[in-house]
Parts: C-alpha cells; sequence; structure tokens
C-alpha cells in the first residue's frame, strides 16, 4: 500500500513539475481567445497578455496587438492605423516589441527629426508616434472593413491596409470557426497538459489511425471503380447542377489561405464542423458572385472611409514565396493583381507592392519564414519601406512637417 502511495504521490508531482514547465517555458495552457462577431467574422478578444514560446503577446482593450491607446489621438502625436492579418499581426512566433507596427513606430520616430529639418522651431511638431495594430489571423479586407465600421480610425492622420495576395480572394467574414477549430479558441484549457495532447498528441494518433485504414480505403475505392465501370452511362448534367465558376474559385482561394500556425486550445468539434487551417472561411450570399470583386469593393469602402475621416491612405500587398522569381504568379493571381493596380489608379490610391521589390533581392527566401508570412528580416524590410510610404505621403500633405498645425490646415 505504501508503494502505491508513494509512487501516486511521483507521478503526481511529475504531471506538475510538466504542467509547470509547459506553462512557464512555451505558454501552454493561456492561449490567445478569440470573440465571435456578426459582422467582422472575429476578433481577438480585449485585455489579453501572454507568451508564446518565450514570445510576448498583448492586445489592448480594442482588439489590437498594442499597447493601451486612448480613443481620442494625444495632442502633437502622429498616428497611424495598421489594419491586416496574421502578417500584420506576428502571430505567436513574433514578439511584441518586432511586430510590424513596433517596427514601424521605431522607423517613423527616427525619420521626425529628419524630415522636420528647418521645421524644427515650429511650436507644434510631432513629439509621439503611435501605430495601432488592428489585426487577427486570416483577416481579408471586409474583416477590416467591418472593423473600422466598428471603431472608426481612432483620429490616426493615416492608415495602412496591408495584405498578402491571399488577401485578394478572402471569403466573407464567419465566426463558424470560433471556439470549434484549432486556432481560434474561446476559451482557456483546463490545463496546459490539455492543450498539448490536443494540439499535438490528438492530431498525430488520428493520423496515425488513417494510416491504418487507408489501406482497406483504397481497397474500397478500387472495387467501387469496378462496379462503377460496370453500369450505364448516365446523361449529361444539367447547367443548374453544375458547380459554379465562383465555387471553384472559392474552394481555390480556401486552398491558399493563410495560417496563422498557433498553437492554440481545441474545446471541441462540433458536429457537421470541420476543423480550419488558417480559417479557410465558408461562402456566403455576399461573397458566391465573385470573392474578388466583393475584396476590391472592400478596398475601394476602406479607402472612402479613410477620407472622410480626414486621414491619407495607403495599399502594401505582400507576395506569396511562390510568386518570386519565375515563372511568378499563376495566371490567376496575374488577373487580380491586374485588376488591383487599375482600382489603385482609378481611386489614386498610393499602393506599395512588394512583389517587385522582393524580386530585387539576391535571396528573398531569407524574407520569409514560411511560404506566407514574414521572417524578421522580412518584417524589418516590409516596416521600413511603409515608413519611407508614410514619411512621404504625409510631408506632401503637410500633415508630418507641421504637426498640429499642418493637419488643421489640411
Amino acid at each position: 500500500m505504501n508503494i502505491l502511495l508513494v509512487s501516486l504521490l511521483v507521478w503526481v508531482g511529475l504531471l506538475l513539475m510538466l504542467e509547470a514547465g509547459l506553462r512557464w517555458l512555451f505558454g501552454f495552457g493561456n492561449p490567445l481567445l478569440y470573440l465571435a462577431d456578426p459582422e467582422m467574422g472575429y476578433l481577438l478578444a480585449p485585455n489579453q497578455r501572454t507568451k508564446r514560446f518565450g514570445k510576448r503577446i498583448a492586445i489592448n482593450e480594442y482588439s489590437m496587438r498594442s499597447p493601451t491607446i486612448t480613443r481620442t489621438r494625444p495632442p502633437s502625436t502622429l498616428r497611424v492605423l495598421l489594419l491586416g492579418d496574421s502578417v500584420a499581426n506576428g502571430a505567436w512566433w513574433t514578439d511584441q516589441d518586432r511586430t510590424l507596427s513596433a517596427l514601424m513606430t521605431l522607423h517613423l520616430k527616427l525619420s521626425i527629426p529628419e524630415a522636420l529639418g528647418e521645421n524644427l522651431n515650429r511650436q507644434t511638431p510631432f513629439a509621439q508616434v503611435e501605430v495601432l495594430n488592428a489585426s487577427a489571423n486570416s483577416w481579408g479586407p471586409r474583416n477590416e472593413l467591418a472593423y473600422l465600421q466598428r471603431f472608426g480610425t481612432f483620429e490616426a492622420q493615416a492608415i495602412v491596409l496591408l495584405l498578402n495576395t491571399d488577401d485578394l480572394f478572402a471569403a466573407a467574414p464567419t465566426s463558424q470557426a470560433v471556439g470549434h477549430a484549432l486556432n481560434y479558441p474561446n476559451r482557456k484549457p483546463p490545463c496546459a497538459l490539455a492543450e498539448v495532447y490536443t494540439r499535438y498528441l490528438s492530431p498525430q494518433l488520428s493520423r496515425i489511425g488513417m494510416k491504418a485504414v487507408n489501406p482497406k480505403l483504397e481497397e474500397l475505392r478500387a472495387q467501387e471503380s469496378g462496379e462503377l465501370a460496370l453500369m450505364p452511362l448516365l446523361p449529361p448534367t444539367s447547367l443548374d447542377n453544375t458547380p459554379s465558376v465562383a465555387n471553384e474559385q472559392l474552394d481555390t482561394c480556401q486552398k491558399g489561405s493563410d495560417t496563422n500556425g498557433a498553437i492554440d486550445w481545441k474545446p471541441q468539434v462540433s458536429p457537421g464542423i470541420t476543423p480550419l487551417s488558417g480559417l479557410a472561411q465558408p461562402p456566403t450570399e455576399a461573397s458566391k458572385n465573385n470573392p474578388l470583386d466583393s475584396n476590391l469593393d472592400a478596398i475601394r469602402q476602406i479607402q472612402s472611409f479613410a477620407t472622410r475621416a480626414g486621414a491619407e491612405f495607403i495599399l502594401a500587398m505582400t507576395p506569396l514565396l511562390r510568386e518570386l522569381g519565375e515563372p511568378g504568379p499563376l495566371d490567376y493571381e496575374l488577373k487580380a493583381r491586374a485588376r488591383l493596380t487599375q482600382l489603385t489608379q482609378d481611386e489614386f490610391i498610393h499602393y506599395l507592392d512588394f512583389l517587385p521589390l522582393f524580386n530585387h533581392w539576391d535571396t528573398p527566401q531569407r524574407l520569409y519564414r514560411d511560404h506566407i508570412h514574414l521572417s524578421p528580416l522580412g518584417n524589418e524590410r516590409v516596416s521600413e519601406a511603409i515608413s519611407r510610404s508614410l514619411q512621404q505621403v504625409l510631408r506632401e500633405s503637410a500633415k508630418f512637417t507641421a504637426g498640429e498645425e499642418g493637419m488643421s490646415q489640411s
């Protein structure tokens, strides 16, 4: 009896030590939580702090990956609102101080004295810089537009919309994955061990089980194929029963959708809900015609929103890794890029396309951590380029060099 009790205590002690190690070293047991939203689809729950794999993550009261802010812009402050998806957010692999918004803040702070030049004696130059990071994993233009419509511009002098090529084909906002998909939990796991089991062990066990079942499935498929070959041919399917081109485009979009790769808690998978890697969102009535049309219209609306608020607007887009070099973007991506370029010309949008910029690098692969997301070097280069564009646009509008005085004249 004593031996059993000692063994039990040893096992309990080991489990407690393992739980503590997983929490302290890796941040398991405390994932970022998401809220479902009827317009945005989902957003990060406000007022969260966590640490994942040594990387600090802080979400403020407006679901931004930014420090606490005031709704009203402080005097003598240059405020930029960055809208984006996981590329802008940085997810679990980027420390709070190394996100695109944090790097842009540093670049803009350094550029203020240089840009002021002979204007240093102006009474109210910008003394502070804030780059607000309103982003979430797998957001598309329609999610970002819905965020603007909900919260406004926070009196930002400039709005930057950062997309990647896949965002042009993003489906309409949906909250289907919140609380069901691995990367979009809406409650904390009971413990770190539970998160590790759900995120790692359970999928591995499922894959092992599928490998054992696959030979039987292949045998059944072969039998069915033989039976079908003996059946008479059916009449041609009518046009009403054929899949639409729009649905085929949406399927392509979903397969190319970006994933945040976050290590997050999966509470459960409800019947009829398929876990989504990176939230490949299902089609809705608003997006069945053509996701590209809907997303271009959302970009146009974001620019209009910025203009009405008196803010400058910059659109920036990073390519997928496979778009670099030869053969370059796929045909449907080239067509979408051409339509986006036409939109920026028609609407006089400041457009920063990173595809030609990245192609000028000798080793552009170093700019990526995977096929979509940027490496630390990529974050540095993109933040520098956006900051330079911001400096130029704001200088031209007299909002950069003249502080509050320049704003009152614009």
